[in-house]
This record gives structure tokens, sequence and C-alpha cells, in this order.
């Protein structure tokens, strides 16, 4: 079968390495490893709506026949130009959602540009009833017409295969998050006492600046333009290659941690760097306020992660904090593999 993946990524590393290379990135070779003829493209996140256009629109001119596409939303700048001419490349387009759509009001007058993502996708769901899906990673989209999958998120089927051992007696501890409000700040400073108190380190994993400067060169080529005419899809397989290297070598770094913290988030779910540490078999907790701790706590019903508020975190005992129980076969059966997953639904 032959397929194209319509991904995105940062142009910067300081802000690419905070999008996991399990969101949308591995797809690429997990349908390469089950022998599909894939084609991607990865667009940058400052790129305009005229640029993207201008891109698919070459897709377009290819007269390519895919079976099926996968497009990552809501961070493409596309409008509904760009959704036409898709529709024109292939009949069949699955819309991958890892964004919640529900946000409180403090988290709409910190980023505005949240209240338009849900906006976006009632705006698709007149236009695209009868062909396409969205896998949502919080809320289900059937009520406005779109055929939607909830799905706690994706493992890669041979993640068993990695070869990366934990250190069973490690002490330190990863935070996963960007801090981009005070509330965010004030939790880390908060939690990062307590885990001084147990003489618990922080830390983060170090990145290969070879290879970092390597992925900036390589987007900033995208952005501009300057891939070879003839292959519009060969430096963005070089793009997704790289992430699998940098991604490969950051699990090993994270492997050096007994446990990861993910702070409150305007991502309502099970974040990527939480789903890298159940597949390693680390510990991981996620803060969620109080208001929102028994919907998330049914939402995703699992043993590999930890759902808690900061008043019981502050008053957890050490050796709790250091008992490395999660559950690596589990992941299994909680996670979904992508490619059967997403066959599922296109046949």
């Amino acid at each position: 079968m032959k397929i194209l993946i319509l991904d995105f990524d940062f142009e910067i590393w300081s802000e690419a390495r905070s999008y996991s290379y399990i969101g949308c990135h591995f797809l690429y070779h997990e349908f390469l490893n089950h022998k599909y003829d894939v084609d991607i493209y990865v667009f940058g996140k400052r790129s305009n709506f005229d640029k993207n256009f201008e891109i698919i629109n070459s897709i377009y001119e290819r007269k390519i026949d895919y079976d099926f596409a996968l497009l990552a939303m809501p961070h493409i700048n596309i409008d509904q130009k760009f959704l036409t001419v898709l529709e024109k490349i292939c009949n069949k387009i699955i819309f991958i959602h890892y964004e919640s759509t529900i946000y409180s009001k403090t988290e709409v007058s910190e980023n505005p540009k949240l209240k338009e993502r849900f906006k976006f996708i009632k705006k698709l769901s007149k236009n695209y009833q009868h062909i396409n899906y969205c896998l949502a990673s919080h809320r289900l989209f059937n009520e406005i017409g779109l055929i939607s999958h909830f799905t706690p998120g994706f493992i890669p089927e041979n993640y068993k295969r990695l070869n990366i051992a934990i250190d069973l007696n490690s002490t330190k501890t990863l935070f996963s998050n960007t801090i981009y409000n005070d509330h965010r700040n004030t939790y880390k400073n908060m939690v990062q006492k307590k885990l001084e108190a147990y003489n618990i380190e922080m830390f983060l994993p170090k990145d290969d600046q070879m290879l970092t400067r390597k992925y900036e060169r390589f987007m900033w080529i995208q952005l501009n333009g300057f891939f070879p005419k003839d292959d519009l899809f060969i430096l963005s397989k070089k793009i997704i290659s790289l992430r699998g290297e940098i991604w490969y070598k950051y699990m090993s770094h994270m492997a050096q941690s007994c446990a990861i913290f993910s702070l409150p988030s305007y991502f309502k779910g099970i974040p990527g760097r939480v789903i890298e540490a159940s597949i390693l078999g680390l510990r991981s907790y996620i803060f969620i306020e109080n208001q929102e701790i028994e919907f998330i706590k049914k939402l995703y019903n699992s043993e590999l992660v930890n759902f808690i508020n900061l008043d019981d975190f502050l008053n957890i005992e050490k050796s709790q904090l250091l008992n490395n129980s999660c559950k690596l076969n589990s992941a299994d059966e909680y996670f979904h593999y992508p490619v059967k997953f997403i066959e599922s639904l296109v046949k």
C-alpha cells in the first residue's frame, strides 16, 4: 500500500526537543517496517499558509495514487485551500489530533490561540464527515460529525528490542515539561524542594549537539525550499531518521532516572515523555488539578502512570517515590500499535 504522511516539526531544536518522536514522527518508520511504500513531508512550524499550499499543490501535481493520508494537526498552518487539494490527492484522510480541545479561562487567557483548535475541528467536520477520522487525544469528536477514535498514545512495536537497561539504583528524576507560565514554575519549585529534602537529584538528558545542529540545518533547508525538486520528500525522510537517532540517545539518558514528573499542562492526557518512560519501565507522575483528577483517572485507567495532585505528592514517602513498580508488559495492553490501529480504520 502507498501512504502519505504530512507531519510537522519546529525549526529550532530548543523548541523541537519537547515534541516527542513518538508523537507523529515515528509513524514513518513504523509503516516502513510493515512494508508500506511511504512518502512523508515535514512542514515547519513557522511555515505560512501560502508556502504550505505550494507544497501540497506540488505533491498533487505528481499524480501519485495514495491509499490513504495521515495529517498531523492542529500545528500545521493549513486552510480550506490546502484541504481541498489534499482531498484530490487522496479521499481517505486521517487527522491525528494530539492536543486537547477543552481549556480553562485561565489557560485561554495565557494562550488565546488555544480556543481556535476546537473551532478548526468543527469547521473540518462540515466538509469531511464521509471520509475522515480524527484520532483524538482527549475529547471524542463524534458529536460534531467526524468519526473519531480515542487513543491514549502510540508505542513502537519493537520497543522491547531497544535494549536500553534502566538504572535500578538511580536517585535521579526527570522533568519533561517546558515552563510556559508562573503556575507551572510554582509547581516545579515546590516539587523540587520536596525532592531535595529526600536528596533526589533532578536532571535533564543531554542532547547530542552534532545531531541537533544537523537537525536545525536540515529544517532550515526544508523551510527555505532548497531540497531537490525531483524528490520533494528526500529531506523530510532524512529529518525523521535524524529524529529517530536523537530519540534513541534521549531514551538511553532517560533510563538513568528513577522517575519522571510531568507538570500541569494544557494537554489533558498522557504526554509523550511519560509514554517513553512507560516503555522503559520507569515510574511516572502526572500532576493534575484537583477538579480534573477523577475525570482524568477514569479516562486513563492505567497501572503505568501515577495521576497525582500537589498536596498528595507533598505527603509522599521517599520509598514510594523510588519504587520502580511500572509493569513494562502492560504497555502492550494499554497503548496502541499505530499500524494495526490505523489499518483497522481504513479497511
